[in-house]
């Protein structure tokens, strides 16, 4: 049986041990990550992060990274200490703690101005890479993250999102700078107005909400099938045909991690 806690413990253990630097990652992608909540919370979701920052250079190089937080703390400052020059901390105080709804909002409309690649990885304190293999995803869409889960929408859900399986899940996503602005742009002109719902939720809206809403955006922007998303990465509990047929590049969530230590023997 996976166990979790054991696993965190050991492996941010032995990145520690490792040490920076690693290798230098991709110059044309930024690893961004969005880490926020109350001043007591905050050490312990720094400690988490630090374990995805870790294992996302572990497996994928040293990335420039840009970490948004809504408050500084004194393990964030030691992070940035350890980390150098290739972290760039924004300090947001708008992000308000437990409110996804606002958070995607913010991460919707500014997330083209936290970085200058060509590329961004989104990662999560509990979404990250599991395995090297960035290169493969690279040049070939606009989107990529775990497929979704449709078969649970209900028939408003059906009206208001268009029937996407593949490409995906944010938590643990790839995409250009290309869907990032365009996404921005759609939302300042249009949807901004849009009451706070799940419409709303950053992965939904880039993946579902704006294909089914602008034929435009749907020309314009590409998104991974659901046999290529899942290479890339498992998102919640989803368990396709009852099997995994490789261990993906990533994931998101730790029911996600657990399949997948369970499944693929990783």
């Amino acid at each position: 049986m996976f166990d979790l806690s054991e696993w965190k413990h050991q492996r941010l253990e032995e990145d520690v041990a490792i040490g920076l630097p690693y290798k230098k990652g991709r110059v044309d992608v930024t690893a961004v990550a969005y880490v926020f909540g109350s001043k007591e919370k905050m050490p312990k979701y720094v400690e988490s992060i630090e374990l995805a920052l870790r294992e996302t250079y572990r497996w994928s190089g040293r990335l420039k990274t840009t970490l948004v937080v809504n408050q500084m703390c004194e393990r964030l400052e030691c992070l940035k200490s350890i980390i150098g020059k290739d972290l760039r901390i924004d300090v947001d105080t708008s992000l308000k703690p437990g409110n996804i709804v606002d958070f995607s909002r913010n991460m919707i409309k500014t997330l083209p101005d936290r970085f200058d690649t060509e590329y961004i990885l989104n990662i999560h304190p509990d979404g990250f890479p599991l395995r090297q293999g960035l290169d493969e995803f690279i040049g070939k869409w606009d989107y990529i993250g775990g497929p979704w889960n449709i078969t649970s929408d209900d028939l408003v859900t059906k009206v208001l999102l268009n029937r996407n399986d593949g490409s995906g899940n944010g938590g643990f996503a790839l995409r250009t700078r290309k869907i990032c602005e365009v996404g921005a742009g759609a939302y300042n002109r249009f949807w901004k107005i849009i009451p706070d719902c799940y419409l709303l939720y950053e992965d939904i809206f880039f993946t579902r909400f704006l294909p089914r809403w602008q034929p435009g955006y749907a020309k314009k922007i590409s998104f991974a099938s659901r046999s290529e998303s899942l290479k890339f990465s498992l998102a919640g509990d989803l368990m396709p045909n009852g099997h995994l047929d490789c261990m993906p590049f990533g994931f998101h969530s730790w029911k996600a991690l657990q399949i997948i230590k369970e499944t693929c023997n990783a």
